[in-house]
C-alpha cells in the first residue's frame, strides 16, 4: 500500500513540475539545441557519409561548367572558355558584386569555381571544398595549354616584338579599346579600334577588320610615335605613357601639353610634369586604365 501511495504522490509531483511555464521553455530550448547540433554535425560529416554534391564527373556528365568571378574579367572568361573547349563543356559566368558574394555561391553550390585576388600580384583558382578531383584537372590543363591574355596573343607577342615594346602592353590596349571584340565602334575598327585614316596610312586598307591586320597597323602607329617622341623623350617608360596617350587623342593634344609644360619651365620629358597642361581628361583616364591592365598582365602571366 505504502508503494501505491509513494508511486501517486510522484505522478502528481511530475505533473505539476510538467505545468511550470520556465520548466517547458528550458525543455524547449535544450531540445532545439540538441537539433541544431544534430544539423551542424550532419553537415559537417556530409561529404564523408553523402559524397560530394558535385564534382568533376558530374560536371562532364552535365557538359557544363559555372564560374564566378567579382567584377569583368576576360582574362579569367578567356581561361574557362578555353579549358571548356578543351574538355568540350559548355560554359557559363555568373558576375558577383564581391568576394562575400563569391564564396556564397561557391558554398552552395550554385558553381564550380571562382577566381579570387590575391596580394594585388596574384589570383587564385577556387574550387569546392574536397573538390580535388576538379581542381587537379585544371591545374594539369592549365600547366599544360594556358598562359594567354586572349585568343590575340600571338598577334601581339609577334608586333609588339617587331616594334621592341612588351606585348602585354599591346594586349592591355587591346583590352581598353574593345574588350578583345573584333567590332566597328562609332570612334574605331577592330580589336585596336583604329580610325580609317590611322588603319588606311599604317597598312591595313580594307584588311582593317582582320584581326592580325588591325594588330600590325596598330603597332606601326604605335611605333611611328614612339619614334617621334623618341627624338627628345629618352626614358622608354616615360616615353611610353605619352605614347598611350596620344594613341587615344592624337599626336597634336600631347605635343602641344609638352609645349606649354616647356613655357612653364617644367620638365617636359615626365608625364607627370607635362599631364597638368594636357587638358584632355577622357584620355588621361584611358591612359591610366592601361597602366593598370598593362601591371595586372605582368603579374599574372
Amino acid at each position: 500500500m505504502s508503494i501505491f501511495f509513494s508511486t501517486f504522490a510522484e505522478l502528481i509531483c511530475w505533473s505539476m513540475f510538467w505545468r511550470n511555464h520556465y520548466v517547458k521553455l528550458a525543455i524547449g530550448v535544450l531540445s532545439a539545441s540538441i537539433v541544431m547540433f544534430a544539423v551542424i554535425i550532419l553537415y559537417d560529416l556530409r561529404y564523408t557519409h553523402f559524397g560530394m554534391p558535385y564534382d568533376w564527373h558530374e560536371v562532364r556528365q552535365a557538359g557544363c561548367i559555372r564560374a564566378a568571378v567579382s567584377e569583368e574579367d576576360t582574362l579569367f572568361e578567356g581561361q574557362i572558355r578555353e579549358f571548356a573547349m578543351a574538355k568540350n563543356l559548355e560554359y557559363t559566368i555568373k558576375y558577383c558584386e564581391n568576394d562575400d558574394q563569391l564564396w556564397f555561391e561557391l558554398l552552395m553550390f550554385h558553381v564550380d569555381i571562382v577566381k579570387l585576388e590575391g596580394d594585388g600580384k596574384s589570383c587564385s583558382w577556387t574550387v569546392r571544398e574536397n573538390s580535388v578531383e576538379l581542381r587537379d584537372t585544371m591545374d594539369v590543363w592549365y600547366d599544360r595549354n594556358v598562359r594567354c591574355i586572349s585568343k590575340y596573343d600571338q598577334y601581339f607577342k609577334q608586333y609588339g616584338d617587331s616594334i621592341g615594346w612588351d606585348w602585354k602592353m599591346l594586349a592591355a590596349i587591346g583590352f581598353v579599346e574593345s574588350r578583345f571584340r573584333n567590332i566597328a565602334g562609332r570612334s574605331g575598327l577592330g580589336v585596336m579600334q583604329l580610325s580609317k585614316v590611322v588603319a588606311r596610312r599604317f597598312g591595313a586598307g580594307g584588311r582593317v577588320m582582320v584581326p592580325e591586320d588591325n594588330i600590325r597597323a596598330a603597332a606601326g602607329y604605335i611605333k611611328y610615335m614612339d619614334e617621334r617622341f623618341g627624338e627628345e623623350i629618352t626614358d622608354s617608360v616615360e616615353r611610353q605613357k605619352f605614347v598611350i596617350a596620344a594613341y587615344n587623342s592624337g599626336m597634336k593634344p600631347v605635343v602641344t601639353a609638352r609645349a606649354r609644360a616647356k613655357y612653364a619651365k617644367k620638365d617636359n620629358c615626365k608625364w607627370d610634369e607635362v599631364k597638368p597642361y594636357y587638358h584632355n581628361n577622357h584620355s588621361k583616364r584611358y591612359q591610366k586604365k592601361i597602366l593598370r591592365k598593362y601591371e595586372e598582365y605582368k603579374h599574372k602571366i
